[in-house]
């Protein structure tokens, strides 16, 4: 993957109704989430970074690039989505706004597994994959879009495996630390 291949986006569109308030706004180590996920992308390579954000989310900070969720009611996939739909370059590395343990070491060992028309995935041993710290390539485009438009279920679980299947995506076999830094941040407070 070259320089101009990679734009990133933070995943940022949620309510945080199980964490009772912004987790975009929350800091870790005195950085604000989506100064951290911007920078994390940045460092991985991503450029540019976008921001997903509901229909009517307030930005986080002006002059920020937005992308505005393309379905409401159906999640994050709708942000993934919107960000696809919005991305230039080969490849969307995605972050959720709430995974503040990921680094941009991840984001680039995933770019080096990329190739033409393929992207890559984390999936832990108990085979659920990681949606929201991977890298998609814009081929994936039309599949996300049925899905999104599906009724139903919104899970990229199911996507992500047919994705696998038909060679679109890569599924990287996460060690016990590399599942650990993809703690999800929706309630409590950070673990040690």
């Amino acid at each position: 993957m070259k320089r101009g291949d990679l734009t990133g986006v933070v995943i940022a569109g949620g309510r945080s109704t199980r964490m009772g308030r912004d987790k975009a706004r929350l800091c870790v180590d005195g950085v604000a989430l989506w100064r951290r996920q911007r920078r994390v992308l940045e460092a991985a390579g991503a450029r540019p970074v976008l921001f997903a954000l509901r229909a009517r989310q307030r930005r986080f900070a002006p002059g920020l690039v937005v992308v505005r969720d393309t379905r409401s009611g159906v999640g994050p996939i709708a942000g993934v989505h919107a960000a696809l739909r919005a991305c230039e370059s080969e490849w969307l590395a995605v972050l959720a706004v709430d995974l503040p343990r990921v680094d941009a070491a991840w984001l680039r060992k995933l770019a080096r597994l990329c190739r033409p028309g393929r992207g890559a995935v984390g999936i832990s041993r108990e085979g659920f994959f990681e949606p929201f710290a991977a890298i998609y390539p814009r081929a994936a485009l039309g599949e996300i879009e049925r899905a999104v438009a599906a009724e139903g279920s919104h899970s990229l679980q199911p996507l992500l495996r047919a994705l696998v299947a038909r060679g679109t995506m890569r599924a990287v076999r996460l060690s016990a630390r590399a599942q650990a830094t993809l703690f999800n941040w929706n309630a409590g407070a950070l673990p040690e």
